[in-house]
């Protein structure tokens, strides 16, 4: 921890994040950051978040957005192996897009934090799934990780504001202290129009992240619109919404 003057801000060269998705007029992913991808069940946020982790590891442009090519981490917490290659990962190859060699898979959910048997507290080891987590950030070297769902990944009382953010902060230092992106999937709220405020469980959640994208259904229609619905790091005009016939198999 160091304090710097004005002056120091202003001269000595700190090293500039970069982005994995977007650029520096809007950065979707990117170094020491958390990406949040919501949308019901059922949707494609899985489709949606495969294809965006195939765009990283092989650079191409995703949502007609730059991507730096980079090695991506995918851990899947409610597919199968089988189930999950045969219905997001071969049909990407069938279409002609070659197979990357930066884009790994841990199909095994573990808690990463734990409550107590009460729930209302943590429990004594609560955080160490934290351990794992840099065990294999250590041995693979990922610049990018996806986790989806978060709710595979802990037990803790879904509406406590003060586990998620703790739960939320402790990803962020991951994120930041080795310079990689987390990419975190989750569901939203029953019966809702969607939005950051229909995000399932606490909402400290999405106040802790940088970027927010939401799937929507579109009501009398087989469409499916896209939002960004926070994008902390942009220099321009938020895009609009825009919407698909369906999330497909192959990257969008």
């Amino acid at each position: 921890k160091q304090v710097y003057s004005f002056q120091d801000m202003l001269e000595i060269k700190f090293p500039i994040p970069q982005f994995f998705l977007g650029d520096h007029n809007m950065g979707l992913v990117g170094q020491g950051m958390i990406t949040l991808i919501h949308g019901p069940t059922n949707l494609g946020k899985t489709y949606f978040s495969t294809q965006m982790a195939y765009c990283i590891s092989t650079g191409r442009p995703f949502l007609g957005l730059p991507s730096r090519k980079a090695k991506v981490l995918v851990l899947q917490g409610e597919l199968p192996r089988g189930m999950f290659a045969n219905s997001r990962l071969k049909p990407i190859v069938l279409a002609g897009y070659e197979i990357p060699e930066g884009l790994l898979f841990l199909n095994f959910p573990w808690d990463l934090a734990e409550s107590s048997k009460f729930k209302e507290t943590f429990s004594d080891g609560a955080w160490r799934g934290f351990t794992e987590l840099i065990k294999l950030v250590d041995r693979y070297e990922p610049e990018v990780i996806v986790i989806d769902p978060l709710q595979s990944y802990n037990n803790l009382v879904e509406s406590s504001n003060d586990q998620n953010r703790e739960f939320m902060k402790r990803l962020k230092k991951v994120a930041m202290e080795y310079n990689l992106a987390i990419v975190a999937v989750d569901h939203d709220k029953k019966d809702t129009d969607g939005g950051v405020g229909d995000i399932r469980g606490a909402s400290a959640k999405s106040d802790l992240v940088d970027t927010v994208l939401g799937l929507r259904p579109v009501e009398g229609k087989q469409e499916i619109s896209f939002h960004y619905d926070k994008v902390r790091y942009i220099n321009k005009a938020k895009p609009g919404p825009r919407s698909f016939g369906t999330v497909r198999t192959t990257p969008v």
